[in-house]
């Protein structure tokens, strides 16, 4: 009987550590994949974690970032995305990431674009996955 027990518990804290990742480690990991995707110049993966009706401050939708990230893949050889700071706030099925955000253009060695930005992620959990809904801008150090 006491083996027994051993089995219950050691398999309920087996199934205790198995549990749903936090919902701010999951937007930090989709802010990271979405990095990840600009510099491997990947469209599909990074609009992938935009809702169907997202739309950033200059009123483009999911086709339209589609578009400007091609764009900006033509233009540069390489990009690179650099986060400095990330505040991520959690409200039941919203939330807000806040970024520090760097980004840098090339066509050969050097980075001949770099843009920094504080950047703000509206962020909604639909069907148990958190989405981007909005985005919003302004730059760093007065550009």
């Amino acid at each position: 009987m006491r083996g027994s027990l051993a089995w219950v518990l050691a398999g309920s804290l087996l199934v205790g550590g198995c549990a749903r990742t936090p919902d701010e480690q999951q937007i930090r990991e989709a802010l990271a994949a979405m990095a990840d995707a600009v510099e491997e110049k990947a469209p599909r993966r990074f609009v992938a974690y935009l809702a169907e009706d997202f739309q950033d401050q200059e009123g483009r939708d999911v086709d339209g970032v589609r578009a400007l990230m091609r764009l900006h893949f033509l233009s540069n050889r390489k990009l690179g995305v650099f986060v400095t700071r990330t505040v991520v706030e959690v409200s039941g099925d919203r939330a807000t990431a806040q970024l520090d955000v760097t980004l840098t253009g090339t066509s050969r060695w050097l980075p001949e674009r770099v843009r920094a930005l504080d950047l703000r992620v509206e962020w909604r959990r639909r069907q148990g996955q958190w989405k981007a809904v909005a985005a919003s801008w302004k730059p760093l150090f007065g550009q």
